[in-house]
């Protein structure tokens, strides 16, 4: 089946796919996605895969009892650590509904944070651990490329 924007709903790989390459910029030859996967027993693996489709198609084959995550900045090489975080796409924050255990629906009042921030998410992701809310750079050429240039990671 051909998949065309707007006609069906995309397979998971697809959407997922088009979702990391609008959130991240195109990798560079040095840089890698970061995924990791944490079996049911609590096992992490680190997986760094050189685009979207080969980060997919690792999380697919987990995706059944696993817990999947990706990083939203590139990584230099295999680097995993907070150092080895490369160019970035969008800015991300995590808010945890636990932070409103006094509200009576703590998972709607962290969704109003969310809402009421004044940069707007592109995108909420609900882990089930936690929100991640995604705003993608429109301009994000210029900023990485002068951050790279100025050495400067903040």
């Amino acid at each position: 089946m051909r998949y065309a924007q707007g006609d069906v709903t995309p397979p998971p790989e697809v959407g997922a796919a088009a979702f990391l390459r609008a959130v991240q910029p195109r990798p560079r030859e040095e840089e890698r996605l970061e995924a990791r996967f944490i079996a049911p027993e609590g096992r992490c693996m680190r997986r760094f895969n050189a685009n979207a489709e080969q980060l997919v198609a690792e999380t697919m084959r987990r995706a059944s009892g696993w817990n999947c995550y990706f990083g939203v900045g590139l990584r230099r090489r295999e680097n995993g650590t907070a150092a080895g975080v490369g160019r970035v796409g969008a800015v991300w924050w995590e808010v945890d509904a636990k932070l409103f255990a006094l509200e009576k629906d703590p998972k709607a009042a962290a969704l109003a944070a969310i809402d009421a921030f004044p940069v707007p998410a592109s995108v909420v992701v609900d882990s089930g651990a936690g929100i991640t809310a995604i705003t993608v750079w429109t301009n994000r050429g210029a900023w990485s490329d002068q951050e790279n240039a100025s050495g400067s990671r903040r």
